[in-house]
């Protein structure tokens, strides 16, 4: 296991993105090979809809213990013991790799024409 393993987490404050838009923040309490996180003193933070806004209703709540499911992440951020997260990694100056670009595949036609 390497330094950025997720047991180095146990016990620590992490803010994590799901798919659907929502942010959860509390203590990691455990974890498996799934991503599948349970995590402590919870809040949930949502986007903010019309609806809501008219109703009154806030995007923050505090959902304390919860068991989210791995296929949901998109991300894992670990937040310093001040509340503020760590700084975003900025990958705009790393290098391209070709093996990354997609390449439009030639038809059997195409290959037929040559």
């Amino acid at each position: 296991m390497g330094t950025f393993s997720m047991i180095n987490n146990i016990n620590k404050q992490l803010k994590l993105i799901l798919d659907d838009g929502r942010k959860i923040e509390g203590k990691l309490l455990a974890y498996d090979k799934h991503m599948n996180v349970v995590m402590s003193d919870a809040t949930e933070e949502r986007p903010q809809t019309k609806k809501m806004a008219e109703e009154g209703i806030s995007a923050t709540r505090q959902v304390g213990l919860i068991l989210l499911r791995g296929e949901h992440l998109v991300s894992v951020t670990v937040v310093k013991s001040d509340g503020s997260s760590e700084k975003e990694p900025d990958f705009s100056k790393a290098p391209k790799s070709k093996k990354a670009t997609a390449m439009p595949a030639k038809r059997k036609r195409d290959q037929d024409d040559e």
